[in-house]
């Protein structure tokens, strides 16, 4: 679909226009927040493994449309390194943890620090699952999911048509 173009006084908003408008947060099929494609994570710290693996509770599934596109966001905070992580590895996954996404960060070790990664992903169809993973790689530590103000965050958006 055409971008929409600059409306001027007079002009009429088509279905088409609005169709390419974004819709939001993907409706959850699985995981979410009553029912909704995000999740602010609120149990105890998240342990990260030198073995790593699924992120508790970081799991969104939805029923996505070929013709659109998502915006995947993920914030850590208070991440805690002890003796530092020599990278910690993120990744966004599919259900068969084909990595979607995925980034790296080196911490100082016993520092204390926040990690947001976003990208963008079209031409999917059908239900689509969506997961975060994370390796302290040659280390251990925690993030935080409940530290007042310090939540992570775990968001699906519709950003517009394709």
């Amino acid at each position: 679909m055409a971008s929409n173009t600059t409306f001027t006084s007079g002009a009429i908003l088509t279905a088409a226009q609005m169709n390419n408008l974004p819709w939001g947060i993907v409706a959850a099929t699985a995981g979410g927040t009553s029912g909704s494609g995000y999740i602010r994570n609120t149990t105890t710290a998240v342990a990260i493994t030198a073995v790593g693996g699924d992120v508790t509770g970081m799991t969104v599934s939805w029923t996505a449309l070929s013709t659109r596109i998502y915006k995947i966001t993920l914030t850590l905070n208070d991440v805690y390194t002890g003796a530092g992580f020599n990278p910690l590895l993120i990744e966004i996954t599919d259900a068969a943890n084909t990595v979607k996404y995925q980034a790296r960060r080196l911490f100082p070790a016993g520092d204390t620090d926040s990690i947001t990664l976003s990208y963008i992903e079209t031409g999917i169809s059908g239900t689509i699952l969506r997961k975060v993973r994370a390796y302290g790689i040659s280390n251990a530590g925690t993030f935080n999911t409940n530290a007042g103000s310090a939540l992570s965050t775990y968001v699906i958006e519709d950003i517009g048509a394709a």
